[in-house]
Formats: structure tokens, sequence, C-alpha cells
């Protein structure tokens, strides 16, 4: 892997997280205006929502009513993941994508005997169960380790209880 710079989003992230946990009124200032900046392009730039994900996670330790209530990132009436799967189901093109990322994902595990896969935004866990069902006929893997982000922990829950289901856990 090449070395490459941190981009600026990731700095300033950084920045914050060196604060922690003594955030004072300018610190939380700069990262509610940081969170604005991020939410412009979120749609376009993962970086930014990304630092969206981890500042919304953060403001469980600032207590900010304005990245608490944003609406973007809210619960809509249906939910993000609902709306995905139907993505998922009448855009052909969409679940192809996902066989291709996830067949991707298995080409780079063979030959290891340990991995471990974050997955952000992992939803219900739909993708990561078909990576791991995938991952099954590796010969050589004996670990599989899931780091799961998602936002909305209803939906992690149902991650957690789906994946262990699978692999006769629960």
């Amino acid at each position: 892997m090449n070395q490459t710079s941190l981009s600026t989003t990731y700095h300033r992230l950084n920045d914050f997280m060196k604060t922690a946990p003594n955030f004072d009124l300018r610190a939380k200032q700069e990262i509610e205006s940081f969170f604005a900046d991020c939410m412009e392009g979120m749609e376009t730039d993962s970086e930014k929502l990304l630092a969206t994900l981890f500042i919304k996670a953060l403001n469980k330790k600032i207590h900010s009513e304005f990245i608490g209530e944003n609406i973007y990132l809210g619960k809509y009436e249906i939910s993000q993941i609902q709306l995905f799967n139907i993505l998922i189901e009448k855009f052909p093109f969409v679940k192809f994508s996902q066989h291709i990322a996830n067949s991707a994902i298995i080409e780079e595990m063979q030959g290891c005997e340990e991995v471990t896969l974050v997955d952000i935004g992992i939803g219900q866990g739909t993708q990561i169960l078909h990576i791991i069902g995938m991952a099954k006929e590796l010969p050589r893997l004996r670990k599989l380790q899931i780091v799961g982000i998602e936002p909305f922990g209803d939906a992690l829950k149902k991650a957690e209880e789906t994946i262990l289901a699978f692999n006769g856990q629960a």
C-alpha cells in the first residue's frame, strides 16, 4: 500500500479527537462548523460522509443540538435501509455491482488465514452475509472477523443477529 497524506477532512477529525474528552465551547463550535461543512457534499464525497458519521457518534460527548437534530441523519418514515433494499430488488445493476465488489473482496482474501473486514454502513448485514457465504469456500481461511459500523442502532442490532444466526451462533 502506498503511503498517502491524510486529507484535510481526516486531519480536522483527528485534531478534534486529540482534544477528547475535554471539549470546551470553542471546540464544540468548531465541531459543529466542521459538521456543517461535511454535510455539504457528503452525497458525493465518502470522506465527508464518514466524518459526519464519526461526528454524530462524537456528539454523545459534546451534546450539540445542531448535530443531534440534523434531518439528513434522522430516522425517516421509510428507512434508508428499506430504500436501499428496494434499489437492489428493482435495479439489477445495483445487485450486480454488489456481486462484483463481493467477488473482489473474496479474491483479496485468497490465501489468508485470518481476515478482518470493516463494513462501514453495514445496514442489516445483507451484503456481508454474501461475503461470509463466499468466504466459507476459502480453504486457508480459519478466522473471519467482521466489524460493522452503522449509524442506526436498530439496523446494527439486526445485522448482528442475522450474522450470528447465519453462523449458527444465535
